[in-house]
């Protein structure tokens, strides 16, 4: 019971840190401080340009392919997270996934980056910088995903024809460059100034995905008796039954008593909420924006207790 206490402990604090700061811009949005014209140039502004300077600085200056051989193993486990997230949908939403493409990436797409830093530091605060480390390789598969597949179906991209110029978006551009870049070893020729405006361009893009959520929260009626069963749906996969397979599977391999850092990780990614980004993609390219707040709003507010919940029942698991 006690390192069930101590993994909540260390949970909850960190969440309700990052849920605050979207409370306040919902507060600011519903006071007509924030307008509604303010939250959309907001949206594409981090779309268009905080949100690529975050995952250029992240890769280049966390990734580092020499001290870290297993390094290809992370990007690989978004992909198996990915397509485990995606089959449990397709069996859960079978027979609705032409009708509501969006609910797809709201069912299992999750917030990979800053929650897993944030949260990180608090558990693992010696080894803060290598719990980045593991973030930033994560996302390296794992934000061209949700930036391509993610972005077409939230859009109902299910509902028009493909095209392929529409998964081509700054984030995504971003992304691939920095990885070049990296592998390549040519991240150090960057001049320092222009790594610096990067950096701090990028340090904004967090607090603001969170102001663009509180705002989008604030000014969306919440019709729940609408959208009742999907938001069941959704939460139940995401909140629910990704962690406890992920948490089965790390359990079963033993893997822990080598890597305890390492699984921690990943049981935190898998209980991560739905990825604020999704909110970030309606804003610009469109959606269904009543039903993806109503889910976002079940999946944060059901977060506050079932993430630090699922950290400790591994931390008890491993006592």
């Amino acid at each position: 019971m006690h390192a069930f206490l101590e993994g909540f402990g260390s949970g909850f604090p960190a969440i309700i840190s990052l849920a605050l700061i979207a409370v306040t811009s919902g507060f600011l949005a519903r006071r007509d401080i924030f307008s509604e014209g303010m939250i959309n140039g907001i949206a594409k502004g981090s779309v268009a340009c905080f949100l690529p300077c975050l995952i250029f600085d992240n890769i280049t200056r966390g990734f580092d392919p020499a001290s870290m051989p297993f390094w290809w193993v992370l990007p690989l486990s978004a992909l198996v997270t990915f397509l485990i997230g995606g089959t449990l949908t397709a069996i859960v939403f079978l027979g609705d996934m032409r009708r509501k493409p969006d609910m797809i990436p709201l069912s299992f797409m999750h917030n990979a980056g800053y929650l897993s830093v944030a949260i990180g530091q608090d558990l693992f605060p010696e080894q803060a910088h290598a719990f980045g480390a593991y973030t930033f390789l994560y996302v390296l598969l794992y934000n061209p995903l949700l930036w391509t597949f993610g972005k077409y179906l939230i859009s109902g991209g299910a509902e028009r024809p493909f095209r392929m110029r529409e998964i081509i978006t700054p984030p995504l551009c971003a992304n691939l460059l920095a990885t070049v870049l990296v592998l390549l070893g040519w991240e150090n020729s960057i001049p320092a100034p222009v790594t610096e405006s990067i950096s701090m361009l990028g340090n904004i893009a967090v607090p603001l995905s969170l102001v663009v959520l509180g705002g989008t929260l604030a000014n969306t009626p919440f019709k729940f008796h609408h959208h009742g069963k999907d938001i069941l749906r959704a939460v139940s996969i995401k909140l629910f039954l990704m962690p406890i397979i992920a948490i089965a599977i790390l359990h079963l391999s033993g893997l822990a008593a080598t890597e305890p850092m390492l699984c921690m990780f990943w049981v935190m990614q898998a209980s991560f909420p739905q990825a604020t980004n999704l909110i970030l993609q309606i804003r610009t390219y469109g959606g269904n924006r009543e039903r993806a707040s109503a889910v976002m709003l079940a999946g944060y507010g059901g977060a506050v207790l079932t993430l630090p919940f699922w950290i400790g029942v591994w931390q008890a698991l491993q006592s």
